[in-house]
């Protein structure tokens, strides 16, 4: 900002002030409640500038013979100012291996190898970040469904759920429990937990192949599988 202008703020912001005299070498302003016919430097000094406020209505342009001043406001403006520094928090991004896609925060790879469930699993957790596919929302599931329909992948897949025979339980490989998690998506009657204890998740088609939904059935079946690299 110009120091003048500065000055012109202070001004505009006192309700008597009419004009005021600026010195262009000490910054200082020198307000007034009148307005000067007549402010050549002999009446000041020849660093000094008159300036005259248009915001305010002015009735009549007499010059006093006395002047009363407003009490002189001195301000020195800095001539830099410093901010103050963010430091923005650093986030480490994994990218994808190979030929994974990427889908934002995470990539994936569908492959069509049979393998039993857990053998499955240690190919997906032989990347860095990597596991069988976690799906925890119905965006995601969507996605997918869209996905493997467009592409052709239209048979059974081994995904990130299986069966805790302890508890009884499906769980997410993430961990959570699959009881208290807010979304599912098996099949109609499923999961039956037909084929024994030792139980994990399938993809399958559904609906004459137009729903992609949840299965379980024994660990040891040979199926396709599909990965995912958390990348964020």
């Amino acid at each position: 900002m110009a120091f003048k202008t500065f000055c012109a703020q202070i001004c505009s912001q006192n309700s008597n002030c009419f004009s005021f005299f600026f010195n262009i070498q000490t910054y200082a302003c020198d307000l007034h409640y009148t307005v000067y016919t007549d402010a050549t430097p002999s009446t000041t000094s020849v660093a000094t500038r008159y300036y005259i406020s248009q915001e305010r209505e002015i009735t009549t342009t007499t010059i006093p013979t006395t002047t009363t001043a407003v009490p002189t406001t001195t301000t020195t403006v800095p001539t830099t100012t410093t901010l103050p520094t963010t430091t923005l928090p650093t986030t480490t991004v994994v990218p994808c291996p190979g030929t994974y896609v990427n889908e934002g925060d995470f990539c994936f790879q569908i492959f069509n190898t049979a393998k039993s469930w857990n053998a499955a699993r240690l190919v997906c957790q032989s990347e860095t970040n990597g596991d069988l596919l976690v799906i925890d929302t119905m965006s995601k599931q969507q996605f997918f469904n869209t996905y493997m329909k467009n592409n052709g992948y239209m048979n059974s897949y081994h995904f990130g759920i299986h069966h805790i025979y302890t508890n009884g339980n499906f769980v997410l490989v993430d961990g959570r429990n699959q009881a208290t998690s807010s979304f599912t998506y098996w099949a109609s009657g499923e999961p039956n937990n037909l084929d024994g204890p030792d139980l994990c998740g399938f993809l399958q088609w559904k609906a004459s192949n137009t729903q992609l939904r949840w299965n379980d059935g024994s660990c040891s079946y040979a199926d396709k599988y599909v990965c995912e690299v958390k990348t964020g």
